[in-house]
């Protein structure tokens, strides 16, 4: 678990998934095709952006990132 307060981790998943997403997009209109939403309706054959190919690659991107950074989390404040 990244965070500890269950609190701040409800308040952390509604801003990364609500709120982040469309203020970058927002910022940085090329942002935008990259993020998981866009990435999943370009897999799916829906939308458009990048091909097909790398949209498959930076999902995974997506996925690895939060995998390092909570097990890095982990082994921080694991006690073994």
């Amino acid at each position: 678990m990244l965070i500890r307060n269950a609190g701040g981790a409800v308040a952390t998943v509604v801003v990364l998934l609500f709120i982040a997403p469309g203020t970058i997009a927002q910022l940085a209109s090329s942002a935008g095709e990259w993020m998981p939403a866009a990435l999943s309706a370009v897999i799916a054959g829906i939308g458009t952006g990048p091909a097909v190919p790398a949209a498959l690659v930076a999902m995974v991107a997506w996925g690895a990132v939060a995998v390092v950074l909570s097990a890095a989390v982990v082994r921080r404040r694991d006690v073994v």
